[in-house]
């Protein structure tokens, strides 16, 4: 017999107790859309930056990737090859797009001048010598050159930067001719980015006591002169991503605006411009000092102009900019080659105040990387 305890006991539920709910209230709606479009603003206010850094890190890939190919044809053709880095035409002081470079058929020294009765071409380097032994002037002369010669330098006339390309294989040196002044209508002195001044240590200054000026120290018989860089055939002009250019006024060398910017590799690797622009005989760029282009968005400052900067008549003056125009510059990165080597690494922000540390610019961390 069950009693009517044990009877309570085994009651249906009620059926109100055990209806699952339908759906949402309305304020958990509401609070639901809230979140949805707080979320959805937070999103599309930092998607820019995510895209801008994307496409900044794209194009300096893509940089990277061009040096690197014209550095490997340069080895693979025993010839000098480079990127052309061309001036936008709606903002000249930056470069959008990229142009592969090859050098026209070496002008070499003709073997039979001698015979014929003329001559024999060849290249001297006379240097000048302070009191202690010091270089103070390089002269490198170009003399009993041929027509044909005379003909890539310009035809004769002044030039201020024809862009030959010297190459003295017996020392394995490739400078280029960033200015050439003839003396006579077969011969002339030859301004270059780079002289070989540890090739041609061997010589030895001249005893210390008093200067001594056109020393001639090295001549060769065995040169060549190659013309000025042409826009590699069959091959198109490369597009950067959009709104990313390299800085060419912020590049080391520094560019100029509305002029193209030439990075040209020997067959060794090298680069063979290391001064673009304010070429003089008494400040010279080592060997192989390095090249470093600066990529970035232009939209976020059209002009990012350093207050202050080293130029050849003020090696010594700071880097200094505006640091809020630095702020707003976004992504910033470099592009540097040096020692035959191509890489890539952020440009070193300044301080609070817009300038930089002891010892430090906006390369020093390209610089560290390359070395």
């Amino acid at each position: 017999m069950i009693t009517h305890t044990n009877a309570r006991q085994f009651a249906p539920t009620p059926r109100s107790l055990s209806r699952p709910r339908a759906g949402f209230t309305l304020i958990e709606l509401l609070v639901v859309m809230a979140l949805t479009a707080a979320l959805g603003a937070l999103t599309l206010g930092l998607l820019p930056g995510i895209v801008n850094k994307d496409n900044t890190l794209k194009a300096t890939a893509e940089v990277q990737g061009a040096l690197r190919i014209a550095q490997g044809h340069a080895a693979s053709t025993k010839q000098p090859r480079g990127v052309r880095f061309l001036p936008n035409p709606t903002n000249p002081a930056v470069s959008t797009e990229m142009q592969y470079l090859e050098a026209p058929e070496v002008v070499v020294s003709d073997l039979q001048v001698l015979v014929q009765g003329r001559p024999q071409p060849y290249v001297q380097f006379n240097y000048d010598y302070d009191a202690q032994g010091r270089i103070v002037n390089r002269h490198c002369y170009l003399i009993n050159l041929t027509a044909d010669q005379i003909a890539v330098l310009g035809g004769g006339a002044t030039v201020s930067s024809p862009g030959a390309t010297l190459s003295i294989p017996p020392l394995g040196t490739w400078s280029q001719i960033s200015g050439f002044t003839p003396t006579s209508a077969t011969s002339g002195e030859a301004l270059l980015d780079v002289y070989p001044d540890p090739y041609l240590g061997a010589a030895g200054p001249p005893p210390n006591g008093s200067p001594q000026n056109n020393v001639a120290i090295y001549r060769s018989y065995h040169f060549g002169i190659y013309g000025a860089p042409v826009p590699q055939l069959g091959e198109p002009t490369v597009p950067l991503p959009k709104d990313i250019a390299v800085d060419l006024p912020l590049c080391l060398p520094q560019g100029l605006a509305n002029a193209n910017y030439d990075v040209m590799f020997a067959p060794n690797g090298q680069t063979i411009t290391s001064r673009f622009t304010n070429g003089t005989q008494t400040t010279q760029i080592a060997a192989n000092a390095g090249v470093y282009l600066w990529v970035r968005d232009v939209t976020k400052v059209p002009g990012l102009t350093p207050l202050s900067r080293p130029t050849v008549a003020a090696p010594g003056a700071p880097w200094v900019f505006t640091y809020n125009d630095f702020l707003r510059g976004g992504e910033q990165q470099i592009v540097g080659v040096r020692n035959g080597y191509v890489g890539t690494a952020p440009v070193l922000w300044p301080v609070a105040g817009g300038g930089y540390g002891p010892g430090q610019d906006p390369y020093t961390l390209a610089r560290q990387q390359l070395d």
